[in-house]
């Protein structure tokens, strides 16, 4: 069922669609894009998504994540701030890590405050989760001298 129906659907029809939908095999569904991962971290950063955790991210189905985006989409018209603010905002948030944010992440990794990457992984990383991960090196950092 595409996305776009849900907001159509009564409690009762979630009910039943949910039923359904446990009765599938595992691991039968597609898991969201790396694109669509971003797209949520930069909502839920902005406040756009309430309820829904980063750690919740890794785990949705492309499906679910097309709902979620749905959903901080309407949001975006009702929050606080200017909807080209909120745009452009995103974009900064998904576009690739900067050099000298892998720079900083291969320093924090080198001395040992962030569990290694790869560098694929390192190079497919959005501005915000680069942001992310250095605040948490940083941390470590601080809590370890």
């Amino acid at each position: 069922m595409p996305p776009e129906e849900w907001f159509a659907l009564t409690e009762e029809d979630c009910r039943n669609l949910c039923k359904t939908a446990l009765r599938n095999p595992p691991r039968t569904f597609v898991p969201a894009t790396l694109e669509q991962k971003n797209l949520l971290r930069s909502d839920l950063a902005q406040g756009l998504l309430h309820g829904l955790g980063f750690g919740d991210i890794g785990g949705l189905t492309s499906d679910e994540a097309e709902i979620l985006l749905a959903v901080s989409e309407e949001r975006r018209w009702t929050a606080e701030r200017k909807y080209h603010q909120i745009i452009q905002k995103e974009e900064n948030d998904i576009r690739p890590a900067t050099p000298g944010q892998l720079r900083w992440i291969r320093q924090l990794i080198g001395e040992r405050h962030l569990r290694p990457l790869s560098d694929d992984t390192l190079l497919k990383i959005s501005t915000l989760s680069a942001k992310r991960l250095i605040w948490r090196g940083e941390m470590n950092r601080r809590n370890t001298t």
